[in-house]
């Protein structure tokens, strides 16, 4: 019995140091868990950097905006075939997007006054190099409802609620 139970043990060992060496699947991200998608972009929030202020109550977190298209034109595809956008559609979508494949937003939330700030703000290519960073702190704004912003929080307190000894407290 006792030799079964060694036996045992040593084929779950083996098990969990092979499924270790096993790489992610191309495109999934260690720590980044989904917020919302559309046809434009992905939203994430990176649960690895989650910060928790014991005092303040505050939430840093940091946001991957992942573009679907990479800035180039999609067109919408309907049951009885192709139809692509309108060149007004064209000019009225932002140019955020344009030439970036992603961008990281580090940003700092409020929840008892219901509002955030944005800490930081980086674009990247297709090749993951940086294109523009800024550093530059913003105001404190309202968290506006149905917004990303509003979406994030509630991931970041529902993440916290469930691991908070996964996240950092300061």
């Amino acid at each position: 019995m006792v030799q079964k139970l060694k036996k045992l043990s040593l084929v779950l060992a083996a098990f969990v140091v092979l499924g270790a060496a096993v790489p992610a699947p191309v495109g999934a991200q260690q720590g980044f868990v989904l917020i919302q998608s559309d046809d434009v972009s992905d939203f994430y929030i990176d649960t690895n950097r989650m910060q928790y202020f014991s005092k303040s109550k505050f939430r840093d977190v940091w946001i991957k905006k992942v573009f679907v298209d990479n800035g180039k034109e999609k067109s919408n595809v309907l049951e009885k075939g192709k139809v692509t956008k309108k060149k007004s559609d064209r000019k009225a979508k932002t140019k955020e997007n344009k030439n970036f494949a992603f961008m990281l937003f580090h940003e700092q939330f409020d929840p008892n006054g219901f509002r955030y700030q944005i800490l930081e703000v980086s674009s990247f290519d297709d090749a993951g190099r940086m294109v523009s960073n800024n550093t530059e702190q913003s105001p404190w704004r309202e968290i506006s409802p149905g917004s990303i912003e509003e979406k994030v929080l509630a991931a970041t307190d529902t993440f916290i609620d469930g691991r908070i000894d996964q996240v950092i407290v300061r």
